[in-house]
């Protein structure tokens, strides 16, 4: 919890998050479970003669991080991460299952697979059943209805009520695809951070919240790619890191952080409509 002393009022939330990629794309966040600024300014110590202290620092670099983690998985974080594209469409995954063989020495998929794709560990897929080799019908999906594939066995290789892992690639219909290659680079683009800044209570005519400190980073690049990790029924979140780059602004502007206020009434406080509106 942030206190900001100027409004009475603390940070206590995460915020909502905007990503301008550089090719125009928006993207935004707004479930975050949590959210960081760090601000790094690095120096060189200049030391000689007789004293103990040195006699000089000098800049060398300044650095501006922002990360944030997202209690929701969407792909479109891939996609702003690398800047890429995701697509619609239908692809084929590689999974397997255990199956049951049912009378007539045959087991049922309930979906559609591609051909030649079926593994079966100690047998091997032919145009007939026989001694090792079993056979595979793919009937194809069509429009609202899934296809399914027939695997047919041998007698004496497999029996009735035994069950067998079968491994198949299986159509994924109307899917979204995010193909990262090995040519991708992590995107570039602005950054607009959006915090709550709450009421401390200390005057009853406050309302819950009593702003909005908004940060805009002009230019950064992802310098931490998403990933995430998984335990058995534990909640996860997914992730990553923005540094802020020099925008090459003629005024020299790195960042900006304004602060925007509300009434009693929890509506934003505006100016005159006649006011100069700074863009930027």
């Amino acid at each position: 919890m942030l206190y900001i002393e100027k409004y009475n009022g603390y940070m206590a939330d995460v915020p909502n998050i905007e990503f301008i990629r550089c090719d125009g794309t928006m993207f935004a966040y707004d479930e975050l479970s949590s959210a960081s600024m760090t601000a790094g300014h690095n120096m060189i110590t200049i030391t000689g003669g007789q004293g103990n202290f040195p006699l000089a620092y000098i800049d060398t670099d300044s650095t501006l991080e922002f990360q944030f983690e997202s209690a929701e998985f969407t792909q479109e974080i891939f996609e702003m991460a690398n800047g890429t594209t995701t697509v619609e469409g239908d692809f084929g995954v590689y999974e397997s299952g255990r199956y049951d063989v049912v009378t007539g020495l045959q087991i049922t998929l309930p979906f559609e697979v591609q051909e030649g794709s079926v593994k079966i560990r100690g047998l091997t897929e032919a145009s007939a059943a026989a001694t090792n080799k079993f056979k595979v019908t793919i009937t194809a999906s069509a429009a609202a209805v899934d296809g399914s594939t027939l695997i047919e066995f041998y007698e004496g290789d497999v029996t009735v009520g035994q069950t067998i892992r079968v491994g198949y690639k299986r159509r994924v219909i109307s899917s979204a695809k995010t193909p990262l290659k090995t040519t991708s680079t992590t995107a570039k683009g602005e950054l607009y951070v959006h915090w709550n800044v709450f009421s401390d209570g200390t005057s009853c005519a406050d309302a819950a919240v009593k702003g909005i400190l908004h940060l805009h980073v002009y230019r950064v690049r992802v310098t931490a790619l998403p990933g995430f990790s998984t335990s058995y029924k534990q909640a996860s979140n997914v992730g990553l890191t923005f540094a802020a780059m020099n925008p090459k602004r003629g005024d020299k502007a790195m960042y900006d952080l304004v602060f925007e206020p509300m009434d009693s009434n929890g509506n934003i406080v505006r100016k005159s409509s006649a006011a100069t509106v700074d863009w930027n």
